[in-house]
C-alpha cells in the first residue's frame, strides 16, 4: 500500500462539514451557497427534510433527489461512488438532514420488527422504539455517512440541534447535533468541520435611528457547551471563532488561503 506525505493540501483538498442548528436558522440556505463557489459546483442535495423551498429563488442551479428511506440513500451512495452518469459533474453532495434520516431509520426498524413483537405482546405499538432499534439504526447510518465522507467530493451534512439538560435540573449540559449520543460522537468524529448555525437580532444605527437587523452566525469552535470544531488549525485561525453571515465562499477561501 502506497503512503503519502502529510501536508496541508491533503486536508484542504475537499470540505467535509456538519452544520447543525434550530429549524429556520438557515442551514439549507447556507449549504446552497456552495453552488456559488466554482470549485464546489455542481451541488446535489439528498432531500430528506423537505425544506428545499429556500433554494427555489436561486433559479434552478442546484439539483436534488428526494430520499424516503435509508435504503434510498444507500442506493444513491453507490451510484455516486460508482460514477453513475446521473451524478456526472457533481462535486458537492448535501444530506439534508441527518436528524430526519435517523428518524427514518428508526421507523424502518420498528416496522421490520412489528410482526414479531406483536406476537410477543399484543399491545405493542409500532411507535415504541426499543434500545436495540437505536443500535441497529445507528450502525447503519454510521456506515453510510462514513461512506459519503470518504468520497472524493465535498460533503455537507445538515442536522437539527439537540439540547441536553443535566439530569434533574434546568441546566444546559450540551448542545449537539440531534442524533443518538453514540452516533453524534461518531459522525462529529468523521468530519473535519462541525459548526453551529444560529441567528441573532442586533440593533444598528442608521441616520440617527436604530433598527433591528438579523444576522446569522456559524460557530466554529466550542463555546458555552455548544459542540463545534475545525480540525485544521490554519483554517480555524483564518475563520476565527465564528463567521458572521456565513457563506461557502468565505469557508472555501479560508481553506485555500485566499
Amino acid at each position: 500500500m502506497a503512503g503519502y506525505k502529510i501536508t496541508q493540501d491533503v486536508f484542504t483538498s475537499k470540505i467535509n462539514i456538519l452544520i447543525y442548528g434550530d429549524p429556520g436558522a438557515g442551514k439549507t440556505y447556507l449549504a446552497g451557497t456552495a453552488q456559488d463557489v466554482p470549485e464546489m459546483q455542481n451541488v446535489h442535495f439528498f432531500n430528506i427534510d423537505g425544506g428545499l423551498m429556500t433554494l427555489a429563488s436561486r433559479g434552478g442551479d442546484i439539483t436534488a433527489t428526494d430520499i424516503h428511506s435509508v435504503d434510498d440513500l444507500e442506493r444513491e451512495f453507490f451510484k455516486v461512488a460508482n460514477h453513475d452518469p446521473e451524478y456526472s459533474g457533481v462535486k458537492t453532495v448535501v444530506i439534508d438532514n441527518i436528524s430526519e434520516l435517523l428518524t427514518l431509520a428508526l421507523e424502518e426498524a420498528t416496522t421490520r420488527e412489528f410482526a414479531a413483537r406483536v406476537k410477543k405482546n399484543k399491545n405493542y405499538s409500532i411507535d415504541e422504539v426499543y434500545l436495540e432499534d437505536y443500535s441497529v439504526a445507528g450502525k447503519k447510518l454510521a456506515r453510510i455517512l462514513r461512506g459519503f465522507r470518504d468520497l472524493p467530493l465535498n460533503v455537507i451534512y445538515l442536522a437539527h440541534k439537540k439540547d441536553k439538560m443535566r439530569k434533574g435540573t434546568n441546566t444546559l449540559e450540551a448542545s449537539t447535533p440531534n442524533l443518538t449520543d453514540k452516533l453524534c460522537v461518531a459522525v462529529c468524529g468523521y468530519m473535519d468541520f462541525v459548526g453551529y448555525l444560529y441567528t441573532a437580532d442586533e440593533q444598528v444605527e442608521h441616520n440617527g435611528q436604530y433598527q433591528t437587523v438579523m444576522h446569522r452566525y456559524l460557530l466554529t469552535q466550542p463555546m458555552n457547551n455548544y459542540v463545534a470544531k475545525i480540525r485544521n488549525d490554519i483554517v480555524a485561525e483564518r475563520l476565527g471563532a465564528f463567521i458572521q453571515d456565513p457563506t461557502f465562499t468565505k469557508i472555501y477561501d479560508a481553506y485555500k488561503g485566499i
